[in-house]
């Protein structure tokens, strides 16, 4: 093949393609200048509306900034607010169970002063326990007319026991023996703690026989009162 041929070919093809986006250019310029003087206005337009274009541009830009920002301050707001809601949360509950342990304490403070006041009014039929071989249910009987007699007049548990003559050789200065004291804390937490009564609150008057404590409805009608004992 003779190559030389083809040169002349290429130089051809060349100069045709330079020539027609030369024809198309002039023509574009033609048709630009055309537009120009049939329409004055429309570089000052065209060059408006590139310049709103790019003004909206920039504001899109800036509005998105802006709502960036707003985000980012909402977000911090509401984990500020969602922080101090669990702080305060955590120290209502804080509150709620020192409030409860304090309750607690107090009511074991004084059970355990109250347990110990029966215990004094148990020591005081002391004698008659070991005589009659009384049971827990018969001192549970027996401390049973002193819970009554506290709940139907509304005094202190201390002031129904020790009030004078009402429980046989009861006194402040009795021992506290320890299983007397024993029975005397069971007795008394199932008395704070009882939903309902396991007798009536007339039942306010022990009884002490040899095969039992019981609770009189009546001090004085004897063999007419209704008598009752802890089962």
């Amino acid at each position: 093949m003779n190559t030389r041929a083809l040169y002349p070919i290429k130089r051809e093809f060349s100069s045709s393609r330079w020539e027609t986006l030369k024809k198309v250019l002039e023509d574009r310029a033609e048709e630009e200048l055309w537009m120009v003087h049939r329409h004055p206005m429309f570089p000052l337009i065209w060059n408006g509306v590139i310049a709103a274009l790019m003004i909206a541009l920039c504001i899109s830009f800036v509005i998105w900034g802006v709502n960036i920002k707003i985000q980012n301050t909402a977000d911090a707001i509401t984990a500020e607010a969602m922080a101090q809601r669990d702080a305060e949360e955590a120290a209502a509950q804080k509150a709620e169970r020192d409030r409860l342990a304090a309750e607690a304490e107090s009511e074991a403070s004084i059970i355990k002063a109250e347990a110990q006041d029966c215990a004094k009014a148990l020591y005081g039929i002391r004698n008659f326990i070991e005589k009659y071989s009384y049971s827990y249910l018969d001192c549970e009987t027996y401390l049973r007319a002193a819970f009554n007699r506290a709940d139907a007049t509304g005094n202190s548990l201390h002031d129904v026991l020790f009030q004078e003559g009402q429980f046989l050789a009861c006194s402040e200065n009795n021992p506290v023996l320890t299983e007397l004291l024993d029975v005397s804390i069971d007795t008394v937490t199932e008395w704070h703690h009882e939903e309902s009564r396991p007798c009536d609150i007339s039942y306010q008057f022990a009884e002490l026989t040899p095969n039992g404590i019981y609770l009189k409805n009546d001090f004085n009608a004897d063999g007419y009162a209704i008598r009752w004992r802890a089962k």
